[in-house]
Order: structure tokens, then sequence, then C-alpha cells
């Protein structure tokens, strides 16, 4: 028989074994109690295994449900036991510690970037990107290592939790996706249809509402400020940790966003749901002035969007490829109302698979792109000027140079070096454009460009004035490739010097007396040739019905007056004769050419190898780091991924050290946990690494660039690791967990 103790311990019948001693434990969601935990005690010893524990606990409440729902969590420590192999001395729990045996799953409310809210039964106990790629998995959302949860903060600055409530319970939400109670089943396409169908729920794929309410715009992290940029940046989720252990719980609304400003491998046929949700996302961050935008820029964006909704009603002509080879257009059974759309599916999906089977058989054909042979170089007379000094306004004395532009390298050569010949020792300067920042500052008929280069102790200014608009196009986007590491023979070069020229043929036609901007050939003839949707002129007609709200930011409306549906409806000729999904997936691409568009900003102390600490804003784009001045908000310094050797986190101190070839960075914060900084950091170093021949996404690979120290089960296996007899002991009891 055991014997019990004065201290609560029960001695076993084995008197070699260690004594029993009872552990509190709150049993949450029985049958009729579901609101109010059960208390009850076990009694354990440090050798009982969690999985044991789960065991007893079970048996000991004698109800009849599926406890495989349950799991132990450890309020003390923030900590889910999941390894039922561990042991509570290798937890470190004692008797004074009080566990939760409670569900993994609950209902999460969920803000689509289109602004619609479902809800989904998900697992708390999962880490977040797992979490993420169900519910994107769910959607029929590819790529889901670009998506995040993040946490609007719903009250003010000051705490008001009164405000807090109201605010949330203003918001709209829809019929739920996926019930919050019994079996969460994997929705196929025709299911969501039905579901749309019957709930009145906004398509994803199409999202037919204007504007989302204003309790909805109220929750998106969208300013234009650079200092308010900062306080919305810390509120992504890590991805690597829990919802459970971020202090989410069941019912509680998170919005799903895409985090990180590059898309891979955009399919017009594949990903119809996460080019809408990406447009969605873009609008509304266009809408709420979220980059600074030039004129042209906002013009251009806002004819793209009208494009969309005026396609929007249009039957969209669909190009189908036959086994053959050969294409036909054939438009949408939708708009002709019948056909049997599930046969004409599946024939569009065995002709796709056909195809991407027989791989490169054509790839001889004359159609094919010619190959580069050497490096492209521009060669131009520019006139040239640079800063005297940072803190000065002043410009040197512009001289007129020969130079070349080859790979990373601007040289400049004398303007008589262009008759005898350039060569090496008729070189004047040298400059490496690599991770430089280039904006246009020429206005009208001007073609001039302000160059940041970095130098290695700062940032040094140059201005760049050409003759022509050709010559101009050419600079600027060769530049903006070297800012982002590559070069002219990058495949997206033609695209850009394309897109640049028809911005700035708007420009100059802008200038003139209220004439519309020039097509290019191509959507000139898209134009005239009657298709709908297209826009030649901005007739009166056509100006009065269009809402400018709905394309430009409030910024711009007032900018434009009176002219602003005009000036919406001349920007739409740019991309006249764009399909709907077509001109979607046009805006993506402008707005990620947007300078600093979708950067990240963080209050930091910063500290430069040696010198003294400063405070800053250090802001993450896709390519690098940028570190700009508090006050006057310039940027001061890049430091781009490709140059950083390592990067480690400091927890005790808060701070992210980063090791570059010839510096040593140092970024700390008290504001937010720099966990957050180094996972944006990991995160743009992982998608580089993408090929659109990788379906299913690394995660292991994901958590070692995002994630900064090693989780408490990790830590238990090390420990185990140094001592033989209790791994074997672990490993091989209760084969069932």
């Amino acid at each position: 028989m055991s014997r019990a103790f004065e201290n609560g311990a029960v001695a076993p019948e084995d008197d070699s074994a260690e004594p029993l001693w009872p552990i509190n434990v709150d049993v949450v969601g029985l049958p009729g109690s579901e609101k109010l935990p059960r208390r009850m005690q076990v009694n354990v010893n440090g050798h009982t295994h969690v999985g044991n524990l789960c065991d007893m606990i079970s048996r000991q409440t004698e109800v009849r449900i599926d406890w495989s729902n349950h799991a132990l969590w450890w309020p003390k420590r923030n900590v889910w036991l999941l390894n039922g192999s561990f042991t509570l001395d290798n937890w470190e729990i004692s008797a004074k510690d009080v566990l939760e045996y409670a569900p993994k799953l609950y209902p999460l409310q969920v803000m689509l970037p289109d602004m619609q809210v479902f809800t989904f039964r998900v697992d708390f106990s999962q880490r977040v990107f797992e979490v993420v790629k169900g519910i994107c998995r769910k959607l029929f959302i590819r790529r889901p290592e670009e998506l995040s949860l993040y946490r609007a903060k719903l009250a003010n600055e000051k705490g008001d939790k009164k405000g807090a409530e109201r605010s949330s319970s203003d918001l709209q939400t829809n019929s739920t996706l996926m019930s919050s109670a019994g079996h969460c089943p994997h929705l196929a396409s025709k299911a969501i249809d039905d579901l749309i169908v019957e709930s009145g729920i906004a398509p994803l794929e199409k999202t037919p509402l204007p504007l989302p309410p204003d309790s909805h715009l109220a929750l998106l992290p969208c300013t234009r400020k650079v200092v308010d940029k900062t306080k919305y940046s810390p509120g992504w989720m890590s991805s690597a940790t829990s919802l459970m252990q971020q202090e989410v719980r069941g019912g509680d609304l998170l919005l799903l966003r895409f985090k990180y400003c590059t898309n891979l491998d955009l399919d017009l046929r594949k990903d119809s749901v996460r080019i809408n949700q990406l447009y969605e996302q873009t609008r509304l961050s266009i809408l709420n002035d979220d980059s600074e935008l030039t004129v042209e820029e906002a013009v251009v964006l806002a004819g793209i969007m009208y494009q969309v909704d005026t396609q929007a009603a249009v039957p969209q002509i669909r190009t189908q490829v036959s086994p053959g080879g050969q294409s036909r257009d054939s438009m949408d059974e939708e708009a002709n109302g019948g056909g049997n759309m599930g046969e004409v599916d599946i024939e569009n999906e065995l002709n796709s698979l056909q195809l991407e089977l027989e791989g490169g058989k054509n790839s001889n054909s004359a159609s094919a792109k010619p190959t580069l042979t050497r490096e492209p170089m521009l060669q131009n007379t520019v006139k040239m000027s640079r800063k005297k000094d940072s803190k000065l306004a002043t410009l040197g004395k512009s001289k007129i140079f020969v130079c070349t532009l080859q790979r990373f390298n601007l040289t400049m050569f004398d303007r008589s070096a262009e008759e005898t010949g350039l060569s090496q020792d008729k070189i004047l300067s040298q400059l490496n454009v690599k991770g430089c920042e280039v904006a246009q500052i020429g206005e009208g008929s001007k073609f001039k460009l302000k160059l940041n280069v970095d130098t290695g102790s700062g940032m040094e200014e140059y201005h760049l004035t050409v003759d022509d608009v050709n010559t101009y196009a050419k600079w600027y986007v060769a530049l903006q490739l070297a800012g982002r590491g590559n070069t002219m023979a990058d495949s997206s070069f033609e695209e850009q010097l394309r897109n640049t020229r028809e911005m700035l043929q708007y420009r100059s036609s802008a200038n003139q007396s209220g004439a519309s901007p020039s097509l290019s050939p191509k959507r000139q003839a898209l134009a005239s040739s009657g298709t709908p949707g297209t826009h030649r002129h901005a007739d009166r007609g056509v100006t009065d019905k269009v809402q400018v709200e709905l394309y430009l930011s409030p910024r711009f409306v007032k900018k434009f007056k009176k002219d602003a549906a005009s000036q919406v409806v001349n920007g739409s000729g740019q991309v006249a004769g764009m399909g709907y999904i077509e001109a979607k997936k046009q805006l993506i691409q402008r707005w990620n050419d947007v300078k600093l568009a979708g950067t990240q900003y963080f209050n930091c102390s910063i500290r430069r190898g040696m010198k003294p600490l400063e405070k800053g804003i250090i802001g993450v784009c896709r390519d690098r780091l940028i570190q700009m001045d508090t006050k006057a908000q310039d940027i001061v310094q890049t430091y781009r991924y490709s140059v950083m050797a390592t990067w480690t986190i400091n927890w005790h101190k808060n701070e992210l050290q980063i090791k570059m070839a010839e510096l040593e960075l140092f970024v700390g914060s008290q504001e937010f946990k720099i966990q957050v900084l180094h996972e944006y950091l990991g995160g743009y170093q992982f998608l580089a690494t993408r090929s659109p021949d990788q379906p299913e996404v690394d995660s292991d690979m994901f958590y070692k660039l995002t994630y900064g120290m090693k989780t408490e089960e990790e830590k238990i296996e090390e420990l185990q690791k140094r001592d033989n007899k209790h791994a074997g002991l672990i490993t091989r009891s209760i084969p069932g967990f």
C-alpha cells in the first residue's frame, strides 16, 4: 500500500521509486462547463511523462469525449507541452505549478486583404506560419510565405479598452467560411462557390465592394508619415511561435496581409484569388496615401484602377491553348450564360498539364528570345554636379562629361575623349552604383535625376541631367535596377523601360493645354479597335460618372480639384485594352516599382562600428536596409543584403548585430521586440532563394532564417543528448505518444 507524507506526497508501493506528489490541473472545455475550468489534482512524480499525464487526466475526469483536441498548457512559462515523451523533470515542473488541459482548436476571426472577415477554426498550438499555410490552403492562395498575420490596434495609444471593444463590435463580419465547432473539412472550389451563393459572401477572386466600411479602414497599418509608420510595424505576429503564446485567444480578430513586397510567379490562370487579394491591399494602400507618390505615378495607378472597374462588367477574352500549340480566344462562360464549366475547366487543365510535361520542345522556334552575349552599356553626354556637403543644400558647379554605365560601374570621361576614343587612361572618375538610390527631380521638359551613392562613409549625392526623354528613361531604369542589385541584362529591363516611357509621355502631354496623354503604338491599336473598356478621350459624359475618391487619395483629389476625373480617365489610356485580371496584375507590378513602397520602418538605436550610439529610423526594403535621419527623414546610409555575412540577436540587450565585409552594425530598441525586425530581415533572405519550380515552401529553412532563438523543446532535446541514460529512457517509453 502507498503511504502519505505530511507535505502531501504519496509513496508508491515500490519504495525504490520516486514518491508521488499532487499537481493541480484546470480542465477547460468540458461539456456543461465550457466557460469555467474544472480543477482537479493528479498524483505524479518527476519521471511522469507528459503523455502519461494527459492520459491520467482524461481517465480521472470520467467524461467520454474526443480528447485528441486537448493538450497541456503551462501559463507560467507561456508554453504548450506537446511532446508526450518529455517528463515533468525535463520541463522543471513542480507541485507549486498549475497546468491547463485545454482545447487546441478555437475560432479565429481573420480579415482578408479585401477587408472581408471570415472565421476559421485553427490550431492555437501550431506556429503562426503553419496557421497561415492552412488558411491559404483553404482559400487557394499560393506562396503562403509571402503572407502573415497582423494584430491591429483597435484602441488609441492610451489604452482605451472601451474604445477597443466598441471598435471590435462595429466590425461587419461575413458568414463564417469555417464553422467554429466540429471538424474542419477541406473545402473544394465548388464548396466555396456554393457557400458564397448561399451566404452572400463576395467572391474571393472578385471583390465587388468599392470601399470597405470606416470601421475596417481604421484597422489598416497605412499612413503617409514615416514617424507614424514606425508605430504600426511592430504589430506583426511572430511566425515561429503559436497564437496562444502571443496572447491571442479564441474569437480574436487578426489581419491576414501580404507582409513582403515581393511576389513570385503571379499566374493569371492559377492565382485569381491571390492577385485579387494583392490588388485590394495595394489599392487601399494607394487610397490611404501609404507612399510618397509623384503626380505621374498617382495618375497612372488611378488609371489602372479605373480600367479594372470598367472591365469588371465586360466579358473577358481568355486564350485557350490546344494540345497542338494553337491558341483560340473564347468568351467567359458566365457572360454567355451557358456551357458546361466543369468540362471546360478539366479540358483546360489537361491541356496545360500536357504543355508543361512536353517542356521546351519548341524552344528553338523563331519566336524564342535572343540571348545576350555581352553586358549592355549606356554611353551618353551627361551634365553632372555633386553635393558639396551633406548638411548643405548647395551643389557644386555642374560639368559636362561623357558617361558610360556598364554593370554597376558609372565611368566619367572628358568630353574630348569621345572624339579620340574612350580608354582606361582617360577616366576622370568612377562610381560603384550598386545599391544606389535614384529619384526623378525633373518637371515638365527637364530631365534631371538625383543619385545617392554609398561611399562607405555615407551617402554622396549627385545630380544628372540629360537632353532627351529616351536617354532619361534608359538611365533612370538602369540606375533603378542597379539599386536593386540587377543590371540592364535583367529580363525586367525592357518592361520597366516601356512603363517609364509611358509615364514620361503622360508628363509631357499633361504640360500641354489639356491634351490627353499619347499611347504607345500597341495601346493605340487596341484603343482604336473598339475594345470595351478602353479610353481615348476624357469626355464630359464619362468624367461626370467617375468617383475620384475610389482612385485617388484625398491629397491628390485636393490637388487636382475639378480636373481629378479627367486625370483618372486620361491615366487609364496607358492600360487601354487590358483585361480585368491583367490590369490588376499591372497595378501590383507598378506599385512594387514605386520607390520605398511596402517598406517597414522601426525606431531604433543605431551604432556603426566604433562610432557612438545614435537615434534613427531603420527601413526594411526587399533588397536592403536603409538608415534614415529622425528629424529630416532623409536616407543617410544603405545596407544591401548581398553584403551581409551574418546577423545575430542579443536577447538580453534586445539588439540585432549585423556583420558586413567592412562594417559591423548594431540595431537595438526599447519600443518593440527586435525579433520583428529580425524576422523581416530573414524573411527577405528566404524569399530571395525561391524559384518558380519549387511548389512547396521549405518550412525548416524559413524558421532558421526568421527565428532567432531555440524553442523550449529544442533546448530540452539538447539536454537529453548530453545525458544518454535519460535520453534512452525517454525515447523508449510511451510509444503511443
